[in-house]
């Protein structure tokens, strides 16, 4: 049995994930598609629109076969740490299939697997990692570290760090040759907007947009971008629960982020470096937690960055770099899946919970 695996958010599944379905699906028609997953935390820091099993239904109904968590706090923390953990749960499950040949499947700005093989590679060199930590940042700051990459490098794939997709897309790239992996990368050219865009094209628009659009109610509007069983999923959630605001969820995250002491913060994932001090100082200086984000941001942290550090702080994460997850989750099946995921369960070494 042939497997193509995706590592995605579907925050909510859109028409470009249907396309990147669609055109792996092209490589190897009689593969299984099995996704892994976020929870109900994203990689941004904030809560998913809907919770999980909404948003794996969505990509069931959408073309993909299997759907399969990947775990907190891991979907919530940065590219390199994202992909790291999606690959290591994509490994475990292959110990089912060993003799076959497996897919990884992403987007990509650029499209150019040579181009994001070569910056994978130097991302993962000694001399990359040594130069980021002997210039004062952690090694996943993503400014630090893209400034360190053009002292060695210069202009040559510097804009691929530029483009979220493009970084984890290399991310992607440097996990699967560290660990070995037998999966096969496959980079799909991102159609229509950009990531985090609010411009859409006749029928794909960033998950962002349609974020926005669903929480302002203007479901008739995010429609024509997202498949119909996925439109049909999220639209029947939010009418009978709501969907989440990021902004409700910040008033608790505010909360608890003045019952921290400053002196404990550092021992947070990251928020060592004055980081979670910063943080901390900020929430009981402000009036809002959006407040909070403005008064904690430097030059050398993004807004992602210092969300992922004020969410690990609030709810107590302790570091877990070099550490990877050790069970996944079910979250949903058709019968090909199912069908795959019974040599799963017989044989990886992690545990597959249902």
């Amino acid at each position: 049995m042939r497997l193509i695996f995706i590592i995605a958010e579907y925050d909510p599944f859109h028409n470009g994930h249907s396309c990147l379905v669609s055109r792996a699906k092209e490589q190897a028609p009689d593969a299984v598609v099995a996704a892994i997953m976020s929870g109900n935390f994203t990689e941004r820091g904030t809560p998913a629109l809907t919770d999980r099993f909404t948003r794996a239904k969505a990509a069931l109904d959408s073309g993909v076969n299997l759907v399969l968590s990947l775990p907190f706090p891991w979907c919530a923390s940065s590219s390199e740490y994202f992909a790291a953990a999606g690959v290591s749960i994509a490994n475990a499950l292959l110990a089912a299939y060993p003799t076959e040949e497996h897919i990884l499947a992403f987007g990509s700005e650029c499209g150019d697997i040579d181009k994001i093989k070569t910056v994978a590679r130097r991302l993962a060199s000694d001399n990359l990692t040594s130069l980021v930590k002997s210039g004062g940042h952690e090694y996943h700051a993503a400014r630090g570290r893209a400034a360190a990459y053009r002292e060695l490098y210069g202009d040559d794939g510097t804009e691929l760090l530029s483009s979220p997709n493009d970084t984890l897309a290399a991310e992607y790239v440097k996990a699967i040759d560290t660990t070995s992996s037998p999966l096969t990368p496959y980079a799909v050219k991102r159609r229509g907007a950009r990531h985090d865009s609010d411009d859409a094209d006749s029928n794909i628009a960033s998950a962002s947009l349609l974020r926005r659009l669903i929480t302002e109610g203007r479901l008739d509007e995010a429609a024509r971008f997202m498949p119909k069983a996925s439109s049909d999923a999220i639209f029947e959630f939010a009418e009978r629960y709501g969907v989440t605001y990021p902004e409700r969820a910040g008033d608790a995250m505010l909360f608890s982020l003045r019952m921290r002491e400053e002196a404990e913060a550092e021992k947070y994932a990251e928020c060592a470096g004055g980081v979670g001090r910063r943080i901390i100082s900020s929430a009981r200086a402000a009036g809002s937690y959006e407040e909070m984000l403005e008064l904690s941001a430097t030059k050398q942290y993004t807004n992602s960055r210092i969300r992922r550090s004020a969410l690990f702080c609030a709810l107590g994460v302790e570091p877990f770099r070099g550490k990877l997850p050790t069970y996944t989750r079910l979250l949903a099946a058709d019968e090909a899946g199912i069908a795959a995921l019974h040599g799963m369960t017989r044989n990886s070494p992690i545990e597959i919970l249902t």
